[in-house]
């Protein structure tokens, strides 16, 4: 087994090229995370392991959408993991040492009782083998990892890959949504979809407003973000719902704003993109196949551990 995701194998080798092969992959390992070695070692204790997995409780669907009437969703997922190891940028947002420690924090400090739902990939919850047969094994263990290390084992969480479903995230939106006032803080092109089905998604609202914010690195702005939503919210004399798709940023601006009282505050990501396109992409296709196994896992958890967590 080679180390996070190599496709080069020394199967057909001698024992010795294989012995060679597996202490370089190692050394360079450890290389990487020499600034986090309990991370490395616990991740090289447990990636061999076939059946190894966490047991996290997770919301059903139905319990999700009657929480998040009243409470903030934050979702973390593989690139919020990569942050919080700090070897590397993702996509829609540069390393910062900041965001780093606001993850490491929210993991620590989460219990069932904050104003949030802290949302995680369900993956984490899959035998090493299993995920590999998926192709995810990889992708997850950092995730699996950093949960062990990290994160309050006791807590409930909710399903980070909700809104990555179809039909889910307009489902979460008119259940969610009350006679009050949505706030969407996303990029220009998502405003401009949004404003053409406004009434459709968000049927019930009174008023609806939106916080324009840069396609990538919202975070460096997120100071002129929150201003924004304050003088929205203080322009409407309202506590509203507000929806983030604004990469990392909207995590910590969601957490911001439920802590604070401000509002209901939830962390879509790019789920926004699914109310406007129809269209099944290949990972979601992966996904419908991959939701069965996860359905087993979770209903099991369900059952062992269900007198065992918080209420």
């Amino acid at each position: 087994m080679n180390l996070e995701g190599s496709t080069v194998t020394p199967r057909d080798r001698s024992w010795l090229y294989k012995f060679l092969y597996y202490l370089i992959k190692g050394f360079n390992f450890l290389r990487r995370y020499s600034q986090q070695p309990r991370y490395a070692f616990t991740y090289l204790l447990y990636v061999w392991r076939p059946n190894y997995r966490e047991k996290i409780y997770f919301l059903t669907d139905e319990e999700f959408l009657e929480e998040a009437k009243n409470k903030s969703t934050l979702r973390l997922g593989d690139g919020e993991f990569t942050l919080m190891l700090g070897t590397r940028d993702i996509i829609v947002q540069k390393f910062d040492p900041e965001l780093r420690s606001f993850f490491y924090n929210i993991a620590k400090d989460y219990h069932s009782r904050s104003p949030y739902l802290l949302a995680l990939p369900p993956h984490l919850n899959i035998p090493n083998q299993k995920l590999e047969v998926h192709d995810f094994h990889y992708l997850w263990m950092p995730g699996k990892i950093l949960f062990r290390l990290y994160f309050n084992a006791m807590a409930i969480y909710s399903d980070a890959s909700f809104f990555y479903r179809r039909g889910m995230t307009k489902t979460f939106l008119k259940a969610v949504t009350s006679e009050s006032h949505a706030i969407f803080v996303t990029n220009a092109d998502n405003i401009a979809k949004l404003k053409q089905r406004e009434k459709d998604l968000v049927p019930e609202a009174k008023f609806i407003s939106y916080v324009e914010t840069p396609p990538t690195n919202t975070y460096e702005l997120r100071s002129v973000v929150f201003e924004e939503i304050q003088n929205s919210i203080t322009r409407h004399n309202s506590k509203p719902m507000v929806v983030f798709a604004c990469g990392p940023a909207g995590k910590v601006l969601a957490h911001k704003l439920a802590v604070e009282g401000l509002a209901v505050a939830h962390d879509v990501g790019s789920g926004i993109a699914f109310l406007f396109d129809q269209e099944d992409h290949e990972w979601q296709m992966k996904w419908a196949e991959f939701g069965t196994l996860y359905s087993e896992y979770r209903n099991l958890d369900r059952r062992i551990m269900n007198q065992n967590h918080e209420n």
